[in-house]
C-alpha cells in the first residue's frame, strides 16, 4: 500500500509538471495561439471538468452512502452530487454553454458586460479581476474555483491528518476526503504556476495552464472517490454473501 502511494504521489506531480512543459518548450508566440479558445489547453481542461463531473455524479449515484448533517439526513452522499454539479457547470462556462458550437449571437446587454463577449458568468466584468487588482482579485470567479480547490483538494486533507477532532466530524458528515497525494498537487501547481510567473514573465498566458493542471487533478480526485466507493460497495457485498443465512 505504501508503495502504491508513493507511485500515485510521483504519477500526480508528474502530471502536473506535464502540463507546463509547453511554457518551457514553446514560444510566446506559440502558447498564445495554444490558449486561445477551443484550442488545446483549453479542451484538455474543459474535457477534464466534464469526466470529473460524471464521474462524481456515477460515484453519488451508484456507491455513496449518506450524510448525517443533524437536523438533515441523506439516502447518498449529497457532497459528491454537489461536486459533480459544480463540474458540470464549470464545463458549461467553459465552452460558453455551447455558444461557439451552436454558432448563437452573444446578446448586446451581455456583450457590452463580458469582457470576451461570450455568453457566460466567469467573464462578466463584475467577475474578473486581474492579479494587479489587489482584493478585488479574489472576487473572480476562476480565482474562487482555484482557492476552493486548493482548500478542498488540500487544507481539508491536512486538517484531516493532523486533527482527530475535525478528522470525527469529517467522518460523522461522511464529508469525501481527497487522497493527500492528489492534495500535493495543489500545492506544486501553485508554485510552479507562480515561479514561472516571477521568473518567466516574458512568456505570458500561464495562467490557463494552470487552470488545466488543476481541473486535471479535479478529474483524478473523481476517479479516485469513485474506484474507493467502488471498491468499498464491494467488499460489502462480500461480506454480506459469507454470511450465514439466518
Amino acid at each position: 500500500m505504501r508503495n502504491l502511494k508513493t507511485w500515485s504521489l510521483l504519477g500526480t506531480l508528474s502530471i502536473v509538471v506535464a502540463c507546463y512543459l509547453p511554457v518551457f518548450l514553446c514560444s510566446r508566440r506559440t502558447l498564445a495561439v495554444l490558449v486561445m479558445d477551443d484550442q488545446a489547453v483549453e479542451w484538455t481542461g474543459t474535457l477534464a471538468c466534464l469526466i470529473a463531473s460524471v464521474l462524481f455524479v456515477i460515484a453519488y449515484w451508484k456507491y455513496s452512502t449518506g450524510n448525517d448533517l443533524g437536523a438533515i439526513r441523506t439516502r447518498r452522499n449529497v457532497f459528491l452530487l454537489l461536486l459533480g454539479l459544480m463540474l458540470f457547470v464549470a464545463f458549461g462556462e467553459e465552452i460558453s454553454w455551447g455558444q461557439r458550437i451552436l454558432n448563437v449571437a452573444t446578446p448586446a446587454a451581455v456583450s457590452s458586460e463580458n469582457v470576451q463577449d461570450e455568453l457566460n458568468i466567469h467573464n462578466l466584468k463584475w467577475f474578473t479581476h486581474p492579479r494587479s487588482s489587489g482584493l478585488l482579485w479574489l472576487t473572480s470567479v476562476q480565482t474562487l474555483f482555484t482557492l476552493f480547490w486548493g482548500a478542498y483538494g488540500f487544507l481539508i486533507p491536512l486538517l484531516c491528518a493532523i486533527s482527530s477532532a475535525f478528522r470525527s466530524w469529517a467522518s460523522k458528515v461522511n464529508l469525501p476526503i481527497v487522497p493527500i497525494y492528489l492534495g500535493i498537487g495543489y500545492v506544486v501547481n501553485m508554485f510552479i504556476w507562480l515561479g514561472i510567473a516571477s521568473f518567466l514573465p516574458a512568456k505570458g498566458c500561464i495562467e490557463e495552464f494552470a487552470e488545466t493542471a488543476s481541473e486535471i487533478l479535479v478529474m483524478l480526485i473523481a476517479l479516485s472517490f469513485l474506484i474507493d466507493l467502488r471498491g468499498r460497495a464491494r467488499t460489502l457485498e462480500r461480506q454480506d454473501a459469507a454470511q450465514p443465512a439466518g
